[in-house]
């Protein structure tokens, strides 16, 4: 079995950086990965600019380029216990 290239993406510039240097050099990635941090079922940890930044554009241009994205989705419990 190959490994899989899986690449990290939180969709700031770094990340998507990353990734479109790493296609125009020929590398094979075989999805992004994107942690959405949610407050409850339906709130997102992240600004609405920046949500609808990921959903409507980024995620789809990055599939058109041949990257499959999986959104995984985290509600935020509570805070860490501080010591």
């Amino acid at each position: 079995m190959s490994p899989k290239h899986v690449v990290s993406c939180s969709f700031g510039k770094d990340s998507i950086a990353t990734i479109l240097l790493a296609l125009e050099h020929g590398e094979l990635l075989d999805e992004a990965v994107y942690c959405e941090v949610m407050f409850d079922n339906s709130t997102s940890g992240e600004v609405p600019e920046h949500q609808a930044f990921i959903y409507q554009a980024a995620i789809p241009a990055l599939e058109k380029l041949g990257v499959p994205v999986r959104v995984l989705s985290l509600i935020h419990i509570s805070e860490p216990t501080r010591h």
